[in-house]
């Protein structure tokens, strides 16, 4: 069949091969183009990898052991903690490449996987639950860090689907000291028709709950919400960074920060000015807001713990002689100065007799 539509075609000097009126040459040429251009862009994803050292894993989650998740481990010379990167929806790790700095200044250990359904883990014909499975994922990116011993703390740097879902996890498991959440979602079946409106339309997120009343999915991504999930501990660091024109307003980044019982100074709150869903890490600042990087590196300070309070005397052991030393001094004279003079028995004798 198509070698006839190609001889037609030929006999017809290049004319239009079908309704559309176009040439088949052009046709050919554009297939021919495209092709080309989805090679170089399977060879582009296959070498972006990690400029310094790293360590391919694949690691199991506990809901599912036959599913694997990819993931690097991108270690640090004198690792601070050890952070986790977790990539947005219809992404992979290589998203988040552009955060290796990370490991060098300040220095921390870098544990970057792919989701599930996404990237170089295990797919299947099955969609994304969209942080309802996924949390698994988290889960085995922190047991593996445990197992290995690496650095703590333990903290997480996500984006959309990846900062939610690392929340959903963090808010069951006391390992991971904070949270740095770029763009994340209030609740996964919100954030599926905020989406459609943000690409499409009003009217084809209008239509999208009617299709849920024939499919299971949507009582699956209602469970998938953020405050709740975070509303668990009262010791978790949650900063949030989002754009002005978000696909996730501000009232959603609010409501999540206030369903977090952690005291105030554990939450913060960045919108990046002119900026959408995606990116962040262009961010440079200005006179008002600070820039991507700063946001982040005060993040993983804030999330170290303080030095623990050192005596004195086991600061340094000699100063512990040296100041009761000069307590022993000090209190020797003031006895000399507090003591009654007495007068010794021959003068007594001498002042009774009087002068000869």
């Amino acid at each position: 069949m198509y070698s006839r539509v190609g001889a037609l075609a030929n006999r017809r000097g290049g004319r239009s091969i079908a309704r559309h009126g176009l040439p088949f040459g052009v046709v050919k040429r554009f297939f021919l183009v495209f092709l080309i251009c989805l090679a170089i862009a399977r060879s582009l994803s296959a070498a972006d990898v990690p400029d310094g050292p790293y360590e391919s894993l694949v690691l199991h989650p506990d809901d599912d052991p036959a599913i694997d998740i990819a993931a690097w481990l991108l270690p640090a010379e004198r690792p601070l903690g050890t952070l986790v990167l977790i990539h947005g929806y219809m992404h992979s790790r290589r998203q988040l490449l552009p955060l290796e700095w990370i490991r060098r200044d300040p220095g921390w250990n870098l544990l970057m996987i792919d989701l599930r359904e996404h990237g170089e883990s295990t797919t299947t014909f099955m969609p994304s639950t969209l942080g309802y499975d996924e949390v698994w994922d988290v889960k085995a990116a922190i047991d593996e860090a445990e197992r290995r011993g690496l650095s703590k703390p333990y903290a997480i740097y996500g984006h959309s689907l990846g900062a939610s879902t690392a929340l959903c996890w963090a808010g069951r498991d006391r390992r991971i000291a904070g949270v740095l959440a770029s763009s994340p979602f209030r609740n996964a079946w919100k954030a599926a028709e905020q989406t459609v409106a943000y690409r499409f339309s009003e009217d084809a997120a209008a239509r999208l709950p009617s299709l849920s009343l024939i499919s299971p999915w949507r009582h699956l991504l209602e469970q998938v919400d953020v405050p709740t999930a975070v509303s668990a501990r009262t010791d978790l660091r949650i900063w949030i960074l989002y754009g002005e024109h978000d696909v996730f307003p501000t009232a959603d980044q609010e409501a999540i920060l206030r369903a977090s019982p952690s005291p105030a100074s554990f939450k913060r709150l960045l919108q990046i000015p002119g900026d959408g869903h995606s990116r962040h890490w262009l961010w440079r600042g200005n006179q008002t807001v600070p820039g991507h990087d700063a946001f982040v590196r005060d993040f993983l300070q804030a999330c170290r713990p303080l030095p623990p309070t050192v005596p004195i005397y086991r600061a340094w052991p000699w100063a512990s002689a040296v100041v009761v030393g000069v307590v022993f001094v000090t209190l020797a004279a003031m006895v000399r100065m507090i003591r009654p003079m007495t007068v010794p028995p021959q003068c007594r004798e001498d002042q009774r007799t009087g002068p000869a």
